[in-house]
């Protein structure tokens, strides 16, 4: 089974590697395949190499695949950025895959890099493969968001989030999803899979658009179909949900009845287990204009098949096993869930109020319930939540269904934040958004004792004494003396005016030495700023405690 996910994930590589189709193209019609416009790939993610990693998160991500390598380095080092208010960093959350963090700690350098010895001095060590921290055989599925069952954190509304304790509800002695339908599978309930009344190819159930069946279980290459616009190699809803992470005792109760203990034969009741995730608010909201991408309207029944759950009566056909006849509603539709591919920008310094801009499509649509109806608007709204959960709601200033443009307020805390569209109660899947502390030099002054007093803002924590860490003046490491977040200052007997002065922690920033002007005694009195009292005459009491 390995060597299935090796070359299952390969199919991946090959994909992004030429998915440079614009959505709007034509897709896989009929399914299977179904077509790979929305969502994250049907493929499978797992037994990872660096070199799978970097195929999306690299310095070139695929078009329509919202990660790349600039904001690797920053949303990492964000971690242990200081909260201007509380001096601390983040703290380390249960299940972390920072080598060296110690959950419910906060951040530092040493939660992710060790010090090593290296030609008679100490060097930073700088872990370049990803695999070493994050979990090979699937990196995605093996979070604590999707362990939890959180789907959605990744996935947005295209799936449901029926997992949560806080989603479910108890009905005749049974948890169950509060939108699991209250009324008995009839003779039009989808069926994952070998429904007894199906169509002659398979119609009302899963299996007829998203079923894939190796011709030979023993050949790994019949496991799969190849989406012919993405190249995809698509896999069956088993595979995309066992291979990835989940196939442990944990959850097998999540999609198999009995507590997990069996694994039935698919009967009229089994589609209730799908909906723990699959439910109708989620299924009857997943389509896609392929006729109109740049302003959809979404009239069930009325549209082109193959692009999504309820656009032409054979999509209704293939799920309930009968014919809508282009006249029927679909309930609990509406808001179609929209989808960001992109950001105008990851990485954002705080404090400054700039107009970001969100890429997608579905972040607006028209939906007629039946023919003839006047239809109605729903336009998103852009929410960004922060590490602790809390969740800020944005309006955009300009809108339409490819593009937002939202103001973000300068008071925007520092912090790496999900960001996601929301129609209703509809979300799309999150990008990431980094704001970074603004870090600046306000002034290097080189002081009448030689030492070097340098303020600014935004200097973080004292990092290792390392090559290439703390502070450099015309490349060569400077003493520290003392560290705090807007002031440092170090021993330089040799430094200059003009000199180059380097901060480097969790971010660089450099400035030019000058002679300080008025010094007027030892404690700094005359100067911009006083010399912290002990900094000098007692530099060990001075010192900030490192990696943390």
């Amino acid at each position: 089974m390995q060597k299935v996910l090796s070359r299952g994930y390969q199919a991946l590589l090959t994909a992004v590697a030429t998915l440079t189709f614009a959505i709007g193209a034509q897709g896989a019609v009929p399914a299977p395949p179904v077509n790979q416009f929305i969502g994250i790939p049907d493929t499978v993610f797992g037994q990872m190499h660096e070199n799978d990693c970097r195929a999306c998160h690299g310095p070139n991500p695929p078009q329509g695949v919202p990660v790349d390598l600039t904001l690797l380095k920053e949303r990492h080092h964000n971690l242990a950025g200081l909260d201007p208010i509380t001096q601390l960093a983040e703290i380390i959350p249960q299940g972390t895959v920072a080598p060296y963090g110690i959950a419910g700690e906060h951040y530092g350098c040493l939660s992710c890099h060790s010090v090593e010895p290296a030609d008679g001095n100490y060097a930073v060590s700088v872990i370049r493969d990803c695999t070493v921290c994050h979990d090979t055989a699937s990196p995605h599925h093996l979070s604590p968001q999707a362990q939890a069952g959180n789907c959605q954190a990744c996935h947005g509304s295209l799936v449901d989030n029926g997992l949560l304790p806080e989603n479910r509800e108890v009905r005749n002695g049974v948890s169950v999803p509060k939108w699991l339908p209250t009324y008995s599978p009839s003779l039009i309930t989808p069926w994952p899979s070998k429904k007894s009344n199906a169509g002659a190819n398979g119609e009302g159930s899963c299996f007829y658009c998203h079923g894939v069946v190796p011709t030979d279980p023993n050949n790994p290459e019949t496991y799969f179909i190849v989406d012919p616009v993405s190249l995809v190699k698509v896999y069956s809803p088993a595979d995309t949900h066992h291979l990835p992470g989940f196939f442990n005792p944990q959850n097998c109760a999540w999609c198999h009845p009995n507590g997990g203990t069996t694994a039935t034969t698919p009967d009229s009741s089994s589609i209730r287990t799908c909906q723990n995730c699959h439910g109708i608010p989620s299924l009857h909201n997943i389509q896609y204009d392929i006729g109109n991408p740049e302003d959809p309207q979404i009239v069930p029944g009325r549209m082109t098949p193959g692009y999504g759950h309820i656009g032409a009566d054979s999509d209704c056909l293939g799920c309930h096993g009968f014919s809508i006849q282009q006249q029927s509603a679909a309930p609990a539709s509406g808001p179609i869930i929209p989808q960001l591919t992109g950001l105008s920008r990851n990485v954002v310094a705080a404090g400054r109020g700039e107009r970001l801009e969100l890429q997608g499509f579905n972040l607006t649509n028209r939906f007629a319930p039946l023919p003839g109806f006047s239809p109605l608007e729903y336009d998103a709204v852009v929410v960004l939540t922060n590490a602790a959960g809390e969740r800020l709601e944005l309006h955009p200033s300009a809108l339409n269904p490819t593009r937002i443009e939202v103001d973000l307020p300068a008071d925007l805390a520092p912090g790496n934040y999900r960001i996601a569209a929301r129609k209703l109660d509809k979300i799309s899947n999150p990008e990431i958004l980094v704001i970074k502390r603004d870090t600046w030099v306000d002034s290097a002054d080189l002081q009448a004792d030689g030492t070097v007093l340098i303020t600014g803002r935004g200097f973080g924590m004292e990092p290792p004494r390392a090559r290439g860490m703390g502070v450099e003046i015309e490349g060569i490491s400077a003493t520290v003396l003392h560290w705090q977040d807007d002031l440092i200052l170090v021993a330089a007997q040799k430094a200059q005016p003009g000199h180059r002065i380097d901060v480097l922690s969790n971010y660089w920033v450099s400035s030019s030495l000058k002679r300080a002007a008025g010094i007027a005694d030892e404690d700094g009195r005359g100067s911009k700023h006083a010399v912290p009292k002990g900094a000098k005459n007692d530099p060990k009491k001075a010192q900030t405690k490192k990696g943390r």
